[in-house]
This record gives C-alpha cells, sequence and structure tokens, in this order.
C-alpha cells in the first residue's frame, strides 16, 4: 500500500490505551509491530500487547527514553 495524503485521512483509532496515568512522554513499537512500549510522566512503563489489545507488564520505575 503506498502511503498518500488520502490512506493517510482515511485511518481511524483501532484501540485507545489507557494504563499510563499521566502524559506519555515516549512510546515505540516492535519492529513486527506487534507490541508496543510506553513510558509516562507517572513513571511507569507499559509493555503493550498490539494483536490481542491489552497491557502485558505494568512496571512504576524511573525511566529515560533515548533514541
Amino acid at each position: 500500500m503506498k502511503l498518500t495524503e488520502a490512506v493517510i485521512r482515511s485511518l481511524r483509532v483501532a484501540k485507545v490505551f489507557r494504563e499510563n496515568s499521566d502524559r506519555i512522554n515516549c512510546f515505540d513499537f516492535a519492529a513486527n509491530g506487534e507490541s508496543m512500549i510506553s513510558s509516562s510522566e507517572d513513571d511507569s512503563i507499559v509493555l503493550f500487547d498490539c494483536q490481542e489489545g491489552n497491557s502485558d507488564l505494568s512496571s512504576f520505575m524511573y525511566a529515560q527514553c533515548s533514541h
């Protein structure tokens, strides 16, 4: 599929994850697209299962995201 403006405009939200209780400051997807990780201002790191639509792990700790 070619990523055109029309394709981008046709995209819709499929799932809203609410495990983070404060502003998300970083997130990234696994290369295979099956999972996502987020860190937020509430000092939590959450690993999401994108296939099942749920969170696999939620841990509260200090984290820094760097790219």
